[in-house]
């Protein structure tokens, strides 16, 4: 019976990792997923917004010109979802401060290399540790052999403290600044409330 226990335990052990891996896959696919969607979507500005999983919830990030752009954006993003429930952090404002362009990738842009995920996750752990950027309003992305950043924030110094984190973390990826300036009001001031 003990050895019964200990092989249990042992598998048990075992599978925990794997199935955290599984999960991890399963987030980034899904995000990958809604992009690639907005990206078959002319009527929506793709380059400028973003999709991840993050805390079991589906965020999207970035900003758009018009109301319509970001229905369309997070009716795609709920259609593709299933159970996983949709936080919509996509601000719509005018894109004058934008320095961001598309890259013309295309859908095949979104990496699937551990490297290029690894350097963005870096840099949204980083903005996570400063006190002076909304971190649950930005996201990173590799696309096109760039580090894209995206989301919006309501001063130039946190764009500016973004970007230079960014820039810390990006190893040899070039960093292409999407962040919006806007006014925020349509957005959760911490995730979760």
């Amino acid at each position: 019976m003990v050895k019964l226990a200990r092989i249990l335990w042992t598998v048990a052990f075992l599978a925990v990792p794997l199935l955290a891996r599984a999960d991890a896959a399963a987030d980034a696919a899904l995000g990958a997923t809604v992009e690639q969607a907005w990206m078959a979507e002319k009527s929506i500005p793709a380059y400028l917004i973003a999709a991840s999983v993050r805390d079991g919830k589906l965020q999207l990030f970035g900003a758009v010109e018009t109301a319509a752009q970001r229905e369309k954006a997070l009716a795609i993003a709920k259609g593709l979802a299933g159970t996983t429930p949709v936080e919509d952090h996509i601000a719509v404002t005018k894109i004058a401060s934008q320095v961001g362009s598309p890259t013309g990738a295309g859908a095949s842009a979104v990496p699937g290399q551990d490297a290029a995920m690894a350097v963005a996750s870096t840099v949204e752990q980083a903005w996570m540790s400063d006190k002076t950027v909304p971190y649950y309003l930005l996201a990173a992305k590799a696309r096109g052999g760039k580090l894209q950043l995206f989301g919006a924030v309501e001063t130039t110094a946190q764009r500016d403290a973004a970007v230079a984190i960014a820039k810390k973390n990006a190893g040899s990826f070039a960093v292409v600044d999407n962040i919006a300036i806007a006014k925020i009001a349509s957005q959760s001031p911490m995730p979760g409330k």
